[in-house]
């Protein structure tokens, strides 16, 4: 009997558009398409193998259309479990979930692009600003980040710094 499993997500989960993927680095050891992202980690699924992901820091992400180019961000792993794999195969699929470490102000606006254009988020513009929330520091007024995305987003940041 399978355990009900309690949500310990302080941050809403987003389904990300097919075509999307992770690459673990160095030497890209493990690629993987990814299912939902938040603005502090993602999940993604990968083929298993012998070797396991377990020396990666950094990440790069990535459509297949090449329309978007995240690189490099930095992570550290919470879960990496057995997942339902592809019906009547025996390639074994596995889930991994990972947590974005120290981010830049230009990968948050990255992540706030790549949210608000290729997940099932309308838009995450307000749980970008209740992230950011502390007691010492005002937010962001919407328009303002919002406006920092639209920024970068016109300059083509995703192909190189």
């Amino acid at each position: 009997m399978r355990e009900k499993l309690v949500e310990r997500r302080k941050h809403k989960r987003f389904s990300v558009s097919k075509g999307a993927f992770v690459a673990l680095r160095p030497h890209y050891v493990k690629v993987g398409q990814v299912i939902d992202i938040s603005t502090r980690g993602l999940a993604f699924t990968y083929m298993a193998d012998e070797k396991r992901p377990n020396r990666s820091f950094e990440l790069d992400m990535f459509l297949a259309d090449q329309a978007f180019y995240l690189q490099e961000v930095p992570f550290r792993t919470i879960s990496d479990f057995h997942s339902d794999g592809i019906p009547f195969s025996s390639i074994e699929m596995r889930r991994m979930g990972v947590q974005f470490g120290n981010l830049t102000e230009a990968e948050k606006a990255k992540l706030v692009y790549f949210m608000d254009n290729y997940t099932d988020a309308a838009s995450i513009s307000q749980s970008y600003i209740d992230s950011k929330r502390t007691d010492q520091k005002p937010a962001k007024s919407v328009s303002h980040v919002g406006q920092d995305a639209r920024d970068i987003s016109q300059r083509n940041p995703f192909w190189g710094h």
